[in-house]
């Protein structure tokens, strides 16, 4: 009977850490969702390191029907909703730009 044995050399036998050291880097991002109360919500979410914060950057009551749709493009912001109105808005200035009312239907995706 024969015996075969087999190494196999690891990251850290090369020299190489298990894992990359990380620096304290500061990313963020914006989170932008509509809900059934008809709220818009901005959450900013920061990372400094491993610690993430959290905070709203605005709260828009934004339409009078359910919201069904969000969409960002740069620094525009655009929601749809069951009332029927494309509602645009500019996350730099955080104000509202203004409606586009004549669509028919709920507004399910932008």
């Amino acid at each position: 009977m024969e015996t075969t044995t087999t190494t196999v050399a690891s990251a850290a036998d090369e020299g190489i850490p298990a894992q990359p050291e990380r620096e304290a880097a500061q990313s963020s991002f914006l989170v932008s969702a509509g809900t059934y109360e008809r709220i818009l919500y901005g959450i900013e979410g920061r990372f400094v390191g491993e610690q993430l914060t959290l905070n709203a950057q605005f709260i828009f009551p934004a339409h009078i029907g359910c919201i069904k749709a969000v969409s960002v493009g740069g620094r525009y912001l655009a929601s749809g909703s069951t009332d029927e109105v494309i509602k645009l808005y500019d996350l730099k200035k955080r104000v509202e730009l203004g409606s586009l009312h004549e669509h028919k239907g709920s507004i399910t995706s932008l």
